[in-house]
């Protein structure tokens, strides 16, 4: 199949720090190993909700095994649509936070992981992405090839009707 993409091992990863991505968050995605093979992270800023609009971003938010985001800088928009998929999926969506910041956000209804910036920290993570990618694929089958979905005009007015992306 020309263009397909199987998400059924991506892993959205959301964070507003760079350094956090680079030693904690990416380390730890791609140690996770799920039927042998291990998952790939893909990094979008939090503080830039922006950057959720982009079709690939969409399709991990809809298809991807998981989505790990870092609350630490986030920006609000970012917060409420990942808050509500946590509450919708709250499997597949891992909420963590680095060192005693405070949040601006209300998350007592939600888990939310201290993060170890240690190798503690990335084995815990790995251990984490992957209960979290074997719930979803009970919940829900992963695995399907998309063919550029995302450039799917039913998927474009399905995501404007529902309005995932003016959310943001």
């Amino acid at each position: 199949m020309d263009g397909a993409v199987n998400l059924s091992h991506a892993c959205l990863v959301l964070t507003a720090d760079p350094p956090t991505w680079r030693g904690v968050l990416r380390p730890g995605v791609t140690m996770a190993c799920l039927d042998g093979r291990n998952l790939r992270a893909t990094w979008v800023d939090a503080s830039q909700p922006a950057e959720l609009e982009a079709e690939a971003a969409l399709a991990l938010l809809e298809y991807g095994a998981v989505i790990v985001a870092d609350l630490v800088g986030m920006h609000a928009r970012v917060f409420d649509l990942i808050s509500w998929l946590a509450g919708a999926r709250p499997d597949s969506v891992l909420l963590v936070r680095h060192g005693e910041t405070p949040l601006p956000f209300h998350v007592r209804d939600l888990a939310v992981r201290l993060l170890d910036q240690a190798e503690t920290g990335r084995v815990g993570l790995a251990e984490l992405v992957v209960a979290a990618a074997r719930r979803r694929r009970e919940v829900e089958p992963l695995g399907r090839d998309l063919t550029d979905e995302w450039a799917n005009p039913g998927v474009q007015r399905r995501r404007e009707r529902s309005g995932v992306a003016a959310a943001l």
